[in-house]
């Protein structure tokens, strides 16, 4: 799941544009999956900060 925000910053038109696409997570190693949903625009920290792009994913746990 994305927020609006990393919409806009992938540049995927509207959330519902975004709904499929795929996505690349490079930070914890490359890890591949697709958008199935888009949440509105939230702070994660205090209002004043400005509001970042958020993926939000969940990784199945490897034994």
């Amino acid at each position: 799941m994305l927020n609006e925000t990393s919409v806009r910053f992938l540049d995927w038109g509207t959330p519902l544009d975004a709904i499929g696409q795929q996505l690349d997570w490079i930070p914890f190693g490359v890890t591949k999956g697709r958008v199935i949903g888009v949440v509105e625009d939230f702070h994660l920290c205090t209002s004043r900060e400005q509001i970042e792009p958020v993926v939000i994913f969940t990784h199945p746990y490897h034994s």
